[in-house]
């Protein structure tokens, strides 16, 4: 009898004590919160859990989830260095150590008999991961450095895929990639809710609920089904505080945010034809309305939200935290059927189909639009 995703997914937990959780560097709400809420769901299942992301950055508007501080931008050690001493031919009698000059000393007294060289032995203990949980990502280079400088960990660690694209290339060993779902958050709760319902607890709701309403910008998207109203209703009913949840993520928003989205609205240019709009900032519009790089990708949501029949969208910036530099950044995010990386790969993009970023060194703001424009537009 063959068993389903989820058959198999409850048979590698009860034999599993180590896994990872990673996801795009896209990092929206709905991702970043299914990271958490599948950490403690795994360690409920006593499972130690890291999570990993490639250029995460904590958004302000979701520490109130717990667990937050434990996502990581690089690859958590998958080994330890380990040190044997054979004492089969002598009695301890104590055991101590020091660092100097950057270098570990490990003192070992015999109390009887004596230590050789032949006696010692070091070797790398693998700590590899039983299984590898990846989130929103429809292939494993959309994963950047964290799969790009780990490629080996990968193929040699069985994945748990979770995406409700169209877009995936069904890479896992195990795939969940219910099209029909409008976020991650909903896939990975039907998951849980078969292999475990009780597992389920305030925090796990707190986080899958907080996915579902930033996918769904609080239940207001064309996208959203009944199946997930009903799973928003019963993530309440496990204890998610919805309307803590909604002030976190909307209510809370910096003034800085605002004033940075309405000058860019303001300048805001667009190709109608091509379906398409854009902006840019400059350094000076950063100062002046006291925001940073942190609200960009607030930002080119909006855009999209703001302009419904475009299926495209850029953000031209100048970096902020190095003024020095010169250079610009852009953020390109793209609707079906256009795809994000494809599209600007020109540039050495990174990311995937719905989003991509890239730098382009030693130009200006004008130039750097008139080239994008011009291979975009081809």
């Amino acid at each position: 009898m063959a068993f389903t995703p989820t058959q198999k997914f409850k048979n590698l937990l009860s034999k599993s004590r180590r896994a990872l959780v990673v996801f795009g560097r896209d990092n929206d709400i709905d991702e970043i919160a299914c990271a958490l809420a599948w950490k403690h769901f795994l360690t409920k299942q006593n499972i130690k859990t890291e999570i990993a992301a490639d250029n995460f950055s904590a958004p302000k508007n979701m520490k109130f989830l717990p667990g937050m501080e434990n996502i990581k931008t690089a690859m958590p050690s998958s080994q330890k260095f380990t040190v044997k001493v054979d004492i089969s031919k002598i009695k301890l009698g104590g055991l101590n150590y020091d660092i100097k000059n950057d270098w570990l000393n490990i003192h070992i007294n015999p109390k009887e008999g004596t230590i050789t060289k032949n006696d010692l032995r070091a070797a790398h203990a693998d700590l590899s991961f039983d299984f590898i949980i990846s989130l929103n990502a429809p292939d494993l280079q959309s994963l950047g450095k964290i799969f790009l400088n780990n490629a080996e960990l990968f193929y040699r660690t069985q994945i748990i895929n979770i995406d409700p694209s169209l877009e995936n290339e069904g890479y896992g060993q195990i795939n969940f990639t219910d099209a029909t779902a409008v976020s991650v958050c909903e896939s990975s709760f039907k998951i849980m809710d078969e292999i475990n319902e009780k597992t389920i607890d305030k925090n796990i709701s707190a986080c899958l609920l907080s996915g579902l309403i930033g996918k769904t910008k609080s239940f207001k998207t064309s996208n959203v089904t009944p199946s997930a109203l009903q799973i928003a209703s019963r993530l309440v009913d496990y204890g998610a505080d919805r309307e803590k949840i909604i002030k976190n993520l909307y209510r809370n928003k910096n003034i800085s945010v605002f004033k940075l989205l309405g000058h860019i609205l303001q300048n805001l240019q667009s190709d109608p034809e091509k379906k398409l709009v854009w902006a840019k900032i400059s350094k000076e519009d950063f100062l002046n309305a006291g925001a940073d790089e942190n609200g960009i990708k607030e930002i080119i949501d909006e855009l999209i939200n703001q302009s419904p029949d475009a299926k495209a969208a850029f953000l031209l910036f100048e970096p902020v935290k190095n003024r020095s530099v010169n250079a610009v950044h852009c953020l390109f995010r793209a609707e079906p059927p256009f795809d994000a990386l494809a599209m600007t790969r020109q540039f050495n993009s990174f990311g995937n189909k719905k989003t991509a970023f890239f730098t382009m060194e030693g130009t200006t703001l004008d130039e750097a639009e008139k080239e994008i424009l011009r291979i975009i537009k081809r």
